[in-house]
């Protein structure tokens, strides 16, 4: 399992993740409830974000 850790693009709340997503994936935040993607490519675990997802 992967230590991932995101920031939400709109709160900037720190959003968990359970470490097997991957680039695509739908994520929400934990405290203002925005939808997010994982974004990224898959071989450059270190550049991942969230983005948006309206």
């Amino acid at each position: 399992m992967r230590d991932l850790d995101f920031t939400c693009p709109i709160c900037s709340a720190h959003v968990p993740v359970a470490g097997d997503e991957k680039p695509g994936d739908e994520v929400s935040c934990t405290y203002c409830g925005a939808p997010c993607r994982i974004a990224g490519k898959l071989d450059d675990e270190a550049a991942w974000g969230l983005e948006e997802d309206f």
